[in-house]
């Protein structure tokens, strides 16, 4: 089987566990976004160090939309990252193509007032 097939496979795969890919290095599943957000709410809210105005659950669920713009967001910047070296492969030949598409995805992250 071809490595694009295999990806395809893994990435269809993993969603049908419930999984979003949101760039090559970062996969979760909904279940670790909650728990993340989960954690986060009882490291700040049972020690006292924040009074919450809302429901424990409603935090949660903010904080998990909160990641999952913030990780759709650095997707998006990968994925043009990747089209714009696509683009000038023929300028950058001979070149290690993910250190030019890192440095892209830098500048595009600077642009947008990102921080990676």
């Amino acid at each position: 089987m071809p490595s694009s097939t295999r990806a395809t496979f893994a990435t269809a795969e993993f969603a049908a566990l419930g999984g979003r890919i949101y760039s090559a290095r970062v996969r979760m599943r909904d279940s670790q976004l909650q728990a993340l957000a989960a954690a986060i709410v009882d490291a700040v809210v049972k020690p006292g160090f924040v009074r919450a105005k809302r429901e424990p659950a409603v935090l949660r669920q903010r904080i998990v939309e909160l990641i999952a713009s913030i990780l759709d967001e650095e997707r998006a910047i990968e994925e043009e990252a990747e089209r714009l070296a696509a683009r000038h492969a023929r300028q950058m030949a001979g070149m290690d193509q993910r250190k030019i598409i890192l440095g892209i995805k830098e500048r595009l992250a600077r642009e947008r007032g990102f921080t990676l």
